[in-house]
């Protein structure tokens, strides 16, 4: 689950490049057989059937065995075979890396187990989220995670100020992209950036002195994307699957209809405030800036 933050531990302590983490990460994906194939492997659809899973996948955005079931082709015991035998052919970030000869699994050893120490000192939970907060296990979950995105990949110590929800206007900053969250639930996570965090991040990782527009966009799509599939791993654990949609870039005001809020907390760094914030169920008679 933590695959991303520790490809950013090896690329911030300049045991691998950001091309050859790239390649690593190509890898896994030429080396990560689809569940389909699984599924056939294990004779328990055919190729034809497969086809047809894919096709109902495309038309309502479904997942892999939420299409299966709903097509009666696979039962759900059987999805959780199939993933079971995914999850053991997986194969990891490491094992990529030394089977293109950047690292020794020796090396990967040692940087797990400093990795993991780091891990271990951070707080699990570094801001208070009130207990009647709709999806407040998501929201725990996604400011934790935000802290630690802030510190492995952006090297940015935080400091958390209250958490607030607003309404009627959501608060933005230079550089600001979105990701949207369905399946087990619907929601939006949005992550704002001050324009020195984001050009510090970019320079570090593109290798220009001075990074373009589309640099500096495209740093902010990939801290959400980043986010939010470390966000996906650690609800896979707790029994919810999320499915993520492309990040979006947001530019402008966002104004949010009757009832619609958003949780939202500053995270205060030395390169300016970085905003985080949480998409929550629309209610009726909803008050901007509530507590």
């Amino acid at each position: 689950m933590r695959a991303r933050f520790f490809g950013q531990h090896l690329l911030a302590n300049g045991l691998v490049s950001a091309p050859q983490l790239l390649a690593a990460v190509e890898y896994q994906d030429r080396h990560n057989p689809r569940l389909g194939s699984y599924a056939v492997s294990l004779g328990l659809v055919t190729p034809f059937e497969v086809e047809q899973i894919r096709a109902l996948q495309a038309r309502e955005d479904l997942r892999f065995g939420e299409a299966a079931v709903q097509l009666k082709l696979l039962s759900e015991d059987q999805v959780q075979e199939v993933l079971s035998k995914q999850d053991h052919a997986h194969v990891p970030l490491g094992e990529a890396l030394v089977a293109l000869g950047y690292l020794t699994a020796e090396q990967i050893e040692s940087a797990a187990v400093e990795f993991l120490a780091a891990e271990a000192q951070l707080e699990p939970e570094v801001v208070t989220i009130p207990e009647d907060l709709p999806l407040r296990e998501l929201a725990v979950e996604l400011f934790h995670l935000a802290h630690k995105l802030l510190l492995r990949v952006c090297d940015l110590t935080s400091k958390t100020e209250r958490l607030r929800v607003v309404g009627d206007v959501v608060p933005l900053s230079d550089r600001n992209a979105s990701v949207a969250l369905s399946g087990g639930i619907s929601t939006t996570v949005l992550l704002c950036l001050p324009e020195a965090v984001a050009f510090d991040v970019a320079k570090r990782f593109s290798g220009e002195l001075t990074p373009s527009e589309q640099d500096l966009d495209n740093i902010v799509c990939e801290l959400v994307t980043i986010l939010c599939g470390n966000l996906q791993s650690v609800m896979a654990e707790r029994g919810t699957r999320l499915q993520l949609a492309p990040p979006e870039l947001v530019g402008s005001r966002i104004s949010l209809p009757p009832g619609r809020r958003f949780a939202l907390v500053p995270f205060v760094t030395h390169r300016g405030q970085v905003l985080v914030s949480l998409g929550l169920p629309g209610i009726a008679g909803a008050e901007a800036d509530a507590d």
